[in-house]
């Protein structure tokens, strides 16, 4: 990744530093570097707000590196870490150094900050260094420091340029480091620069950068090229941004990190539940799912009996499974009865007709008094019922059948009989009814209703019976 931006990172290549200031043939190919494509691109975020940086202006640093004295590189790294960090991001920036040039003869100072970042303005403060002496306190830095970063925001980077030639014991200057650390906890790394070739000063600021559990410690030569120096502006100021769904929102971003390749997210990276019915739009087949209907893992509606017709319009919800249900999920009554067709044994009701628990059509009996063919006062109101039903069922006819009790001869009592069902076929037909509608049949005592040893037995049999006909 990283070869990939530094090939536009230095797209718009200027001269080289400066004139007037030392160049160092260590890496004479280093060229100023037009580093806002970092900010522009998605593939990085910006990792730190404040940039804090430690400058060794000790004695030390007038040893030579190579024929230059350390000072003049660590000068040199500076400028050309400034002229990398990209000037369009918002940074607060401040440089504390130690060294004999320092304010009210201190060991070390804060020289420039903190204020906003200004590369110009940060090399002229460090450029004043220019005659090193005394010890290397980053002991006392590091307690200096703890005090100045109070006034940072956000992500601290620390940034040391040393030779790492310290007067205090490791112990203490780590014990120093690790405070730094507790006091900032996540929001500060450390990071050190190392100017020299003593691998005692080298590997003593690889410790110090450890100890700040997210730095890293690296070598003037290497970030004197123009590539180091690219790249360890890229790992301190910069992170880069993964959307490992490539959904178009960033894994830390992400809630839904592994959504399928092609499928609409939200801001927070969750696949677009439009009717919020915890069903994801891509997986949804049911995609108009009204607010607060619980639906299944396909995002329809629950339709507990399978009846076709959803919980939540089924107004007959435990309807047996394989039975016509209407709109609203219950079972189809065609007769109109209030008997479901899957019970009714007797699908072809006339409208209106009273019907037993089977569908049937319950038509009252109509009882006479003994050897009488008058109908009495109390029975009128079942005879009414069979005109009401008539009356709304144009097509319908019916049979008018005549029986008695076994009290008289057989002759007799098939006279009587016929006269009941004619009196009670002219009473219809009185009421409006046409007489081909109306059958008349008698059977006098040949089809008794109960037994006639006992009074009540025979009183059950005078009767007429009414029967549609199919």
């Amino acid at each position: 990744m990283k070869t990939q931006w530094i090939s536009y990172l230095i797209s718009g290549l200027f001269a080289l530093l400066a004139t007037g200031c030392t160049t160092l043939p260590v890496a004479p190919d280093f060229k100023d570097q037009n580093t806002s494509a970092l900010t522009d691109s998605r593939k990085f975020s910006q990792k730190a707000e404040t940039y804090y940086l430690v400058f060794d202006g000790s004695s030390s640093m007038t040893n030579a590196h190579y024929k230059w004295k350390k000072i003049e590189v660590a000068r040199e790294i500076t400028r050309r870490l400034n002229a990398t960090i990209p000037a369009s991001i918002p940074l607060a920036a401040a440089t504390r150094a130690f060294g004999p040039a320092q304010k009210d003869g201190a060991r070390n100072s804060l020289i420039y900050g903190f204020t906003g970042f200004a590369a110009s303005a940060m090399n002229a403060e460090t450029d004043k260094i220019t005659l090193p002496g005394g010890v290397t306190p980053i002991g006392e830095v590091l307690e200096a420091a703890s005090i100045d970063l109070q006034a940072a925001s956000g992500r601290i980077a620390m940034i040391i340029i040393s030779d790492g030639e310290e007067t205090e014991s490791e112990t203490s200057l780590l014990e120093s480091a690790e405070r730094l650390k507790s006091l900032y906890g996540d929001r500060l790394c450390i990071y050190t620069i190392h100017v020299g070739n003593e691998a005692t000063g080298r590997a003593l600021l690889e410790k110090i950068s450890k100890a700040s559990g997210c730095g890293f410690s690296t070598t003037g030569d290497t970030v004197l090229s123009t590539t180091g120096m690219a790249g360890f502006v890229e790992r301190v100021f910069f992170e880069p941004v993964y959307d490992r769904d490539g959904d178009g929102v960033v894994d830390k971003n992400d809630k839904c990190p592994d959504t399928p390749a092609g499928v609409k997210v939200d801001a927070s990276g969750c696949p677009i539940d439009s009717d919020r019915d915890g069903v994801s739009d891509y997986m949804d087949k049911c995609p108009d799912t009204p607010a607060g209907v619980k639906v299944d893992a396909s995002g329809c509606p629950i339709d507990s009996d399978r009846d076709g017709v959803y919980d939540y319009m089924d107004k007959c919800p435990d309807t047996p499974a394989g039975v016509k249900v209407d709109a609203s999920g219950c079972p189809i009554d065609s007769d109109r009865d209030g008997v479901s067709d899957y019970m009714d044994k007797c699908p072809d009701t006339p409208l209106a007709a009273k019907v037993d628990t089977s569908g049937c059509w319950q038509i009252g009996t109509i009882y006479f008094d003994n050897d009488k063919a008058v109908i009495k006062e109390s029975e009128y109101s079942k005879i009414e019922e069979v005109v009401e039903v008539m009356k709304k069922n144009s097509g319908l006819k019916i049979q008018v059948v005549g029986h008695t009790s076994s009290t008289a001869t057989p002759a007799y009592n098939m006279t009587l009989s016929t006269k009941r069902a004619k009196n009670v076929a002219q009473y219809l037909v009185s009421k409006g009814l046409a007489a081909d509608r109306i059958a008349e049949t008698a059977f006098g005592l040949t089809r008794p209703a109960a037994a006639n040893d006992t009074e009540e037995g025979a009183a059950l049999n005078r009767r007429v019976v009414i029967i549609p006909m199919r």
